[in-house]
């Protein structure tokens, strides 16, 4: 048995592989086809990254709509930079119709080494969407951090300290009772807790009953103004942008500043 010198260690000859025991002329096939399926991949993975490069380049000409194509055609090949980059344009909107959940999606897929942005990105939106979700926002945020992102740290501390001590463990027991009497504006805290998860578990669906319930109470302004945003981006209740621009319209004409100038954004007309 041989051994590898003074440690005496014996020496496993390391099993054959089948090309190793294939016939000269086999082998030379069997070689000659990995060879062509290696050249084939580099060859598709250069393609994909050309298609993303396009997208780049539109990008950088102010092109969105184009680039949004070149980087959905990556993407779903597997360009993991053009998924980042696709994620970013669904949760713009403009280019992709907008759509949260797909922009989400799609940013998770993010690469290891640019995930740390997807949090940040994530975070940022959740922090100035049209319904805030800090609790979201945190948590992206704090993913970033993981890895690496510098940039969120100061986001995630501003978060923490305008909510981290302000949130309550349960809903003060007077609220409670006042709102299951009818009153609007405890329905409408209800709403705002559900909507935060402050005090309560987060709950949309909640969130929207109860502020349905407080501008039917007491026509409430604000509360037609969540309900409004809440039928636009779909939460709590399923999307419906004609139901959207009638909340609106009603906070509107019961003197809410926020709401107005939605519908103006929206391109209502009187």
């Amino acid at each position: 048995m041989k051994t590898n010198g003074e440690n005496k260690f014996a020496l496993v000859r390391r099993p054959s592989s089948a090309v190793e025991k294939a016939a000269p002329g086999t082998k030379r096939i069997i070689l000659g086809m990995v060879a062509e399926v290696l050249v084939i991949a580099r060859r598709e993975a250069n393609e994909i990254e050309a298609i993303y490069q396009r997208g780049l380049e539109y990008e950088k000409l102010g092109e969105q709509n184009q680039a949004f194509v070149f980087y959905k055609k990556a993407a779903e090949q597997g360009h993991l930079w053009a998924q980042y980059k696709l994620g970013q344009c669904y949760l713009r909107g403009a280019e992709a119709g907008g759509n949260v959940s797909e922009g989400v999606a799609w940013l998770n897929k993010a690469p290891d080494k640019g995930l740390g942005k997807a949090g940040f990105v994530l975070g940022n939106h959740f922090c100035h969407t049209l319904l805030p979700n800090y609790h979201e926002a945190q948590k992206y945020f704090q993913r970033a951090i993981d890895l690496g992102d510098q940039h969120s740290i100061q986001n995630l501390a501003n978060i923490q300290k305008s909510l981290g001590k302000a949130n309550e463990t349960s809903v003060p027991a007077a609220v409670q009772r006042a709102a299951e009497r009818g009153d609007s504006d405890a329905c409408f805290e209800m709403g705002v807790r559900c909507l935060e998860g402050n005090g309560v578990l987060q709950n949309a669906t909640e969130a929207f009953r109860w502020f349905r319930e407080a501008a039917e109470q007491g026509e409430k302004a604000d509360a037609w103004c969540y309900m409004g945003f809440m039928f636009e981006t779909g939460q709590g209740v399923p999307a419906n942008l004609e139901e959207a621009i009638e909340c609106l319209r009603r906070g509107s004409e019961l003197g809410n500043d926020v709401a107005y100038s939605r519908l103006i954004e929206l391109n209502v007309k009187d």
